[in-house]
Formats: C-alpha cells, sequence, structure tokens
C-alpha cells in the first residue's frame, strides 16, 4: 500500500495464495477505502475490512481456478462480483455478504475463461475469450455485445464516468470504445386519456440520448400498460 503517490509502499499482507500462485486481482471497495477484495492464480480469494490489518479466505461457492478480475459495487462494500479462468466451471459469480458466500451468475454463458467485469448502472459487462456479453439482470440471462468488435479475446474493460465512454482491450486486435445505454423507465400519466376503438391510437415522440447526452440512433423501445385490461 502506498499513501504517497507511489513514493513508497508498505506490505499489509501475508502470502495470500495456497502457496505457489500470485495476487492476480485486487479491488478496494469505493465507498469504503478499508475493504479491499484480493484474488489469487491458484485460486484462493480473501477480504480485509481494516487495511490488510487481517484478512479472511473467502472461497465459499467459488471453483479452484485463477481469479481473473474483481468489481466492488459502489455504494455497498459487501457487494462484488469476480470472474475466472478455466473451463468446466460456472465463470462469474457475485456475493451481497462480504465474500462469505458466492453465488453463481454465468446463466447461459458459454464455458470459456471470463477476463474482466465491469459494471455500468444496472448492467454487467464482461470480457471473455469470446468477446464481450452482457446482463441487465444479474447474471440471470447473458447477450453477446458484440457490435463492432471482432470475434476477439478481451483482457480489459474500463468505463469513464465523465465522458460515458467504455473500452475494451483485446488480444492482438488493440482496444474498441463504446457508449453504454442506462436503461430507464418512463411513466405517463394520462387519466383523461381513452381509447374507445380498436384503431384508436396516440403517437408520441421519443428521443433517447446516450450517457453523454448524444442522440441514439436506432433504440429499442418498449411498451407496456398499467391497467392488466390492456395489452
Amino acid at each position: 500500500r502506498t499513501s504517497n503517490q507511489a513514493e513508497a509502499w508498505s506490505t499489509i499482507s501475508p502470502d495470500l495464495s495456497k502457496g505457489g500462485g500470485r495476487v492476480s486481482a485486487i479491488a478496494p471497495a469505493p465507498s469504503d477505502s478499508a475493504t479491499i477484495y484480493a484474488g489469487t492464480s491458484d485460486g484462493n480469494l480473501h477480504v480485509t475490512r481494516n487495511l490488510g490489518g487481517s484478512w479472511s479466505l473467502r472461497t465459499t461457492g467459488l471453483p479452484n481456478r485463477h481469479v481473473k478480475d474483481i468489481v466492488v459495487d459502489r455504494g455497498q462494500p459487501g457487494t462484488a462480483i469476480l470472474s475466472v479462468s478455466g473451463f468446466n466451471t460456472g465463470h462469474v459469480f457475485r456475493t451481497t455478504d462480504f465474500g462469505v458466500n458466492w453465488t453463481d451468475i454465468s446463466g447461459n454463458l458459454p464455458d470459456v475463461p471470463v477476463n474482466a467485469v465491469l459494471e455500468i448502472g444496472d448492467e454487467i459487462f464482461i470480457g471473455t475469450d469470446l468477446g464481450v456479453f452482457v446482463s441487465a439482470n444479474l447474471g440471470a440471462t447473458w447477450t453477446p455485445f458484440m457490435d463492432g468488435l471482432p470475434n476477439v479475446a478481451v483482457f480489459d474493460l474500463a468505463y469513464s464516468n465523465e465522458t460515458g465512454v467504455a473500452l475494451a482491450g483485446t488480444h492482438g486486435r488493440g482496444m474498441f470504445s463504446f457508449r453504454p445505454l442506462s436503461a430507464a423507465t418512463v411513466t405517463l400519466s394520462a387519466p383523461n386519456l381513452r381509447f374507445d376503438a380498436l384503431l384508436d391510437s396516440l403517437t408520441l415522440g421519443v428521443t433517447v440520448l446516450d450517457s453523454i447526452g448524444a442522440p441514439v440512433a436506432k433504440p429499442f423501445i418498449s411498451w407496456r400498460s398499467m391497467d392488466p385490461t390492456v395489452a
């Protein structure tokens, strides 16, 4: 750990591996700097809640695989997502209790290493050996996110809140950028609005903006009536 812009470093942990590995992923909690998650290349995961004063082994629910990346929730230090390498096992896991228990949220992902994890709003993006996938339901289902991205291994993902731009670092094909969209729900309240015939209609003009305010050319919009008798 350093507190003087890396001019000097101090040790805040023992060997956290099983004896032959290395720390392969580390993630301080944004809302609590004393909470740090650390994963190793030989399958260990430790958590400290006192800035390295003591570390707890937290591997319940995790496979014995290389820990590739860890992301801690921005507001909840006990909630985190990690990814692992290897095959024939789950690859994305989530905890809500500081790592005491981990839940497999790999869903319908292909059986390939997951190298990077990125949370933006309610969406989880992951970089895998087969490109980028995204989930908007905490990993219950995953969808390929490959618009403009070649079918290549993605080793890192990063996002800037200031610019609203995300970056994907690939193996051998350089870097790619994209602007993720944040989902929103808009409720229209019009108690005096009535549809009296089957062909009655209402036209609404909708403009969807991305995270920096630029119009989205082809947004996906769905509608649902609050009245259960109306489809």
